[in-house]
């Protein structure tokens, strides 16, 4: 009797890189999601919560060379969630209004806090670019509101409070929530930094953004 061929059961899978299937690229990225926010709300160290971050971009980047309508297939039937569209945002042919739309679909806000932000720190720094200024952030919002919040969600010390006192008043309330949290956890600082946060405390609507951060929340 002839020998049956050996049965490779990935035989037909799309792997991502390093020969891991796809769906188990999906599973990890959300176990480690759920990880993170019982972590963050325990009050775990930043540190402990970086290393976890830097995880997840390790395994972001093996989707590099996995084409974008193969990552949403996937997601189509596991449903979509925030992670599968950061997961989108680093496939081959990726666009930014599609990651926009698996985001809105899953109902879930982009706000300033804690889970909320950390998707928008995750995505693909190729695809949102990375501004060094206030006003280059806000360039694109009359264009494109989720760009210009994802960028300040992402914003770190490097990046600038350039606004003049005149201008201060003109940021859009979505973008200026983000700026008082920033510099509530030490991720903008300065003198023009002082100056947002003199005018924009003064509203009730964005008092949430001006909370003490979490222990151990992420910059």
């Amino acid at each position: 009797m002839d020998a049956l061929p050996e049965w490779n059961a990935l035989a037909g899978a799309r792997l991502a890189r390093g020969d891991v299937p796809l769906p188990k690229v999906w599973q990890r990225l959300h176990d480690n999601a759920a990880q993170w926010s019982i972590m963050h709300r325990s009050g775990m160290g930043a540190h402990n919560l970086k290393a976890l971050d830097g995880i997840d971009r390790d395994i972001l980047g093996r989707l590099s060379g996995v084409e974008a309508s193969a990552w949403t297939s996937l997601c189509d039937g596991a449903g979509a969630t925030l992670m599968g569209a950061v997961g989108l945002s680093w496939c081959e042919g990726a666009a930014l209004a599609d990651v926009w739309a698996m985001w809105t679909s899953t109902g879930v806000p982009l706000l300033p806090r804690g889970s909320h932000r950390r998707p928008a720190r995750l995505l693909n720094p190729e695809l949102v670019g990375a501004p060094r200024t206030l006003s280059e952030i806000l360039e694109a919002y009359p264009s494109d509101p989720f760009l210009a919040c994802v960028r300040c969600a992402r914003a770190s010390g490097d990046v600038a409070v350039d606004l003049s006192a005149a201008d201060i008043p003109k940021v859009p309330l979505s973008i200026a929530r983000f700026v008082l949290h920033a510099v509530a956890i030490g991720a903008m600082m300065g003198p023009a930094a002082e100056r947002f946060v003199d005018h924009w405390s003064r509203r009730p609507d964005v008092q949430d953004a001006l909370a003490p951060p979490l222990r151990g929340e992420v910059a």
